[in-house]
């Protein structure tokens, strides 16, 4: 099922909207913190979990359980290839850091990277206030 098929079909709120990934991006994908509650939800990590029966969600939220905000929505996801991730981390591509729900739940979206380059500490403190572009340092 498509994103507009999903969006016709789910009761009108407020929610932002975030860009998951160039992979199909007609597709909707869902974190919450609602764990087992939700059938068929994958549980990522303590206190994250990745979507589930989606009518059920569409119950649970329009009824009040948790402001929209605290169930992030995602238009598209992120893939590699088999090994792909796991080469690029060797590589250095990317700057691995301890899962926290606070992350995904209680931080700005704005301040996500910046809040997680402070809590690795050290060297990574400094890079935590770099501004997106260089040049505007």
């Amino acid at each position: 099922m498509g994103v507009n098929d999903l969006m016709s079909e789910f009761p009108k709120f407020d929610a932002e909207v975030f860009y998951g990934g160039p992979v199909q991006t007609d597709t909707l994908h869902y974190v919450h913190n609602l764990g087992e509650v939700l059938e068929e939800s994958v549980k990522v990590s303590d206190g994250v979990w990745w979507g589930g029966d989606f009518d059920s969600f569409k119950v649970l939220i329009t009824n009040g359980l948790g402001e929209t905000r605290q169930h992030p929505l995602f238009v598209g996801y992120s893939g590699w290839s088999s090994g792909q991730l796991g080469e690029e981390l060797e590589y250095g591509s990317w700057v691995a850091a301890p899962m926290d729900a606070n992350y995904v739940f209680k931080t700005q979206p704005t301040r996500l990277w910046s809040q997680a380059m402070y809590n690795k500490g050290d060297i990574y403190e400094i890079i935590a206030d770099m501004p997106e572009m260089i040049s505007w340092n």
